[in-house]
């Protein structure tokens, strides 16, 4: 006769109990230890016996990381494949080469492994032969989400819905599933496919650096995370994938308020006014609305044809390629993907890469401050040292106990937002990404070097290395970043040197270039000065993200 607890077990298992996360669950249902007792209570875990640990990264060649799954794994034939077709002649430079929507997205793209070369480093992520990793140092944003609050899309399907019922929406064509459709977002929260990408995400990291943790002699990591929803669930997903189910015993969650009133380096816009300031940080979206209304005339004009009584303007259908991007990360489709032509889709690409600049990096005076904190931080862990600092983000309670900011670890994972991402790489002083200038308003430049489905996609990640390499008979320490998978040259850095051939640079040159950075950049006046700012209506200003 079995035991009784394993006839619970199986009784659980046959009645196939499985509640999504999101669904309420009554109070009763959830104290019920007595009936579903957990597998350290019921013993018989069988034999277990793990191996060594992974150390891929040190290997030459490199795996491409697809956090698409399951969104991207279709054939040509799917809608996400798909771009409008018109009979207008329509100009796509050379330099753009066609490629399914999703990678158009800016940051509501899912990260993807970029090409080695992107930032003109030939050599991938993986560790120069003769070199060993010592450490690493992630900042990563979180996985896919639903729209944040104050967005259009909420409001554009009320608008649908009351034309619906109504009868003043009667669409045919590519816009007739307009007449059935509902809006069915959620907000803020991560989707299905952005706490997979998190998981993923994890799992790469013990792939490719699992063999650091031996370098901890049994101490726990310490990871950090903020309060956020989407921020707290990010940062256990990843822990699952690092660590396995359960990871509660494998590690240290450190999770910092982020709200008003707390200094925080993974959420520091709470703490820089200047940076939610009317005409300093909406500089970017005011831009992008005026490109919108320039790149979506035609698209007006055609889809229009296709609807009554009820019609369209810019802002409508930008939302629609919104709706595209969010139905398709919550949903794994949508049907707004296949209304616009590729160069729409490159149009709306720079839609973004304009609000991200102005607004979240090299070209908005608070952007340098908003990335100081984590450079301070990083600084710190990189030289063994609390150094002393400045007025920033950084949560000095935190920093100055060892034991929620410990500086001997030999990797180190922290989540954050895309702006914050998009100013961290202005601090570090990556100027390759910024090196074809500010960003012109009224055409796309294809060939511009700054774009945000490349810095900050969801999901996206900075990784620092030290590495340890032989140099003339003796070991020395060098230092790389490398930005989802491919490496960043630190000719910013100025004591990196400009030769930049494999984006190394000495350990001591790093911290050295970086102090003098750090210095460089006031947060008392970027964040609290009294400013103006402004750029003219072609566009221009400045390129290192700090109020001269």
């Amino acid at each position: 006769m079995l035991p009784s607890s394993t006839l619970i077990l199986i009784i659980a298992l046959e009645l196939n109990l499985a509640l999504a996360s999101s669904v309420p669950v009554p109070a009763s249902q959830t104290n019920q230890s007595l009936y579903f007792p957990t597998e350290s209570t019921l013993g018989y875990a069988g034999p277990t016996q793990y191996g060594a640990e992974p150390s891929l990264i040190e290997n030459a060649v490199q795996p491409m990381l697809n956090s698409h799954f399951p969104i991207l794994d279709f054939n040509s034939d799917h809608p996400l494949h798909q771009t409008q077709q018109t009979n207008q002649t329509e100009r796509v430079d050379s330099n753009e080469v066609s490629r399914p929507p999703i990678y158009e997205w800016g940051n509501l793209s899912p990260m993807y492994s970029l090409p080695p070369q992107t930032f003109s480093i030939q050599h991938g992520p993986g560790i120069l032969g003769g070199c060993k990793v010592e450490q690493v140092h992630l900042v990563h944003r979180h996985g896919a989400r639903y729209p944040t609050g104050g967005t259009s899309l909420p409001a554009f399907g009320r608008r649908i819905q009351a034309a619906q019922t109504n009868h003043q929406l009667h669409a045919k064509g590519a816009l007739e599933f307009l007449n059935q459709w509902n809006y069915q977002l959620g907000a803020e929260v991560l989707t299905p496919f952005g706490r997979s990408q998190m998981f993923q995400l994890g799992v790469s990291y013990r792939q490719r650096y699992g063999s650091l943790l031996e370098k901890m002699a049994g101490r726990l990591p310490v990871f950090r995370t903020t309060t956020q929803d989407r921020m707290y669930k990010s940062a256990i997903n990843f822990a699952a994938g690092f660590f396995g189910i359960p990871s509660d015993n494998e590690y240290h969650q450190s999770i910092l308020i982020e709200n008003k009133g707390f200094n925080n380096s993974l959420a520091p816009y709470y703490v820089c006014p200047n940076s939610v300031k009317p005409g300093i940080g909406d500089l970017g979206s005011k831009i992008s609305d005026k490109w919108v209304d320039i790149y979506l005339q035609p698209a007006v004009q055609r889809l229009n044809k296709l609807v009554e009584p009820f019609k369209f303007n810019t802002s409508d259908l930008y939302t629609m390629q919104q709706l595209c991007s969010y139905e398709t990360v919550a949903f794994g489709t949508s049907k707004f993907c296949t209304l616009f032509t590729q160069k729409e889709w490159l149009d709306y690409a720079y839609a973004n890469d304009l609000n991200f600049w102005y607004s979240f990096s090299f070209g908005n005076p608070t952007s340098a401050a908003l990335g100081l904190g984590y450079a301070q931080e990083l600084l710190a862990r990189l030289s063994g040292q609390r150094l002393p600092l400045s007025t920033s983000s950084v949560n000095t309670t935190l920093y100055n106990n060892p034991h929620t900011f410990p500086l001997d670890q030999s990797i180190y994972v922290d989540a954050t937002h895309d702006i914050v991402l998009s100013s961290i790489v202005v601090a570090l002083n990556l100027t390759s990404l910024a090196s074809g200038g500010p960003l012109p308003t009224q055409h796309r430049d294809p060939h511009r070097s700054f774009r945000v489905e490349q810095i900050a996609p969801f999901g996206a990640q900075i990784a620092t290395q030290v590495l340890s390499c032989p140099v003339n008979g003796t070991s020395q320490n060098f230092v790389r970043i490398i930005l989802n998978d491919a490496v960043v040259p630190l000719n910013g850095l100025g004591n990196c040197g400009s030769d930049q051939k494999w984006g190394l640079c000495r350990i001591e040159n790093f911290i050295s270039s970086l102090k003098i950075r750090v210095n460089e950049i006031d947060f008392k006046k970027a964040c609290f000065g009294k400013y103006n700012y402004r750029i003219s209506s072609s566009g221009g200003g400045i390129t290192n993200g700090r109020i001269l």
